[in-house]
């Protein structure tokens, strides 16, 4: 708890600091991000939700630094539904995965095809698929990054 408070204390410094480059209004924008930070932390719904949370985890930090940057408007948008649905597809399969985790005590079935096989499931089996995909997010999320500072910062 500690370090997630220092965290956040460090993030409305620099928040502050980039306010006096780039004006005051930039502080709304710091001040809606430490709410979220708190909001979600004490699990408000509308925060704590799948769409608060694309929203806040994936649109917001796209927003707040595009305003930071100075992006234009049309691509600060387009990146921030994109940041928002990567987020929200994240959400949609760590979810069932977390729940799985922490509080099945078993997990048992099979799966029958038409050519007569039969596949058991057990927990393993039924979070191995999203949690392949949730890897691949983030490499994907890695790269974008890397090729949009890249593209950033080319002559």
């Amino acid at each position: 708890m500690r370090a997630r408070s220092l965290a956040l204390i460090g993030a409305v410094a620099l928040g502050v600091i980039a306010a006096s480059q780039l004006g005051p209004w930039f502080l709304a924008l710091v001040a809606v991000g430490a709410l979220l930070v708190v909001s979600y932390g004490l699990e408000i719904p509308i925060v704590h939700s799948d769409v608060g949370f694309a929203l806040a985890w994936g649109g917001f930090p796209v927003v707040a630094s595009a305003a930071a940057n100075g992006a234009p408007l049309l691509a600060t948008a387009a990146a921030a539904i994109g940041a928002s649905l990567l987020s929200h597809a994240q959400r949609r399969l760590s979810t069932p995965v977390r729940r799985i985790r922490r509080k099945a005590d078993q997990v048992s079935g099979s799966v029958r095809y038409r050519d007569g096989t039969v596949e058991q499931i057990d927990a393993a089996r039924l979070i191995g698929a999203p949690e392949a995909g949730l890897r691949l997010l983030w490499l994907a999320m890695l790269a974008l990054s890397i090729g949009a500072l890249v593209a950033r910062w080319s002559v």
